[in-house]
């Protein structure tokens, strides 16, 4: 029995230091993480079309994407010359942090299992042990 209890605190010790270890890495990287660093590059900006389940801005009630699509939109550039906004013209650029912060979030989940799971065979063993 008592070898059996070695073998718990033994394996208890050594998945909660993993474990452990992994939980606490990802909350450091949920806190120290930089949420300015997680924009799309502006060589590969999206369309609206590709954003629309991210976000739509509106103008007066009507989407900027329809407005665009009924050539109602119109850039005034120096000197009074005008320019036609068609929608290839409108570009967005999106901060993804949110969606690292939730894969962090998913592995910090399965850490602190592990480290509830270490736990407990480290407290079986020392049952196991000091059981008379």
């Amino acid at each position: 029995m008592k070898e059996i209890a070695k073998g718990f605190i033994g394996a208890g010790i050594i998945c909660s230091c993993v474990f452990v270890s992994l939980l606490s890495r990802a909350f450091l990287s949920l806190q120290k993480g930089s949420g300015n660093i997680w924009w799309t590059h502006k060589g590969m900006m999206l369309s609206l079309g590709e954003v629309k389940n991210d976000f739509e801005i509106y103008i007066k009630g009507t989407s900027l994407s329809k407005l665009a699509e009924k050539e109602m939109l119109f850039l005034e550039a120096g000197a009074g010359e005008k320019f036609q906004v068609v929608p290839a013209d409108i570009k967005a650029r999106v901060n993804n942090w949110d969606k690292r912060r939730i894969s962090i979030l998913k592995r910090a989940v399965f850490a602190a299992f592990g480290a509830g799971a270490g736990l407990v065979l480290l407290a079986a063993g020392l049952f196991f042990k000091f059981k008379k």
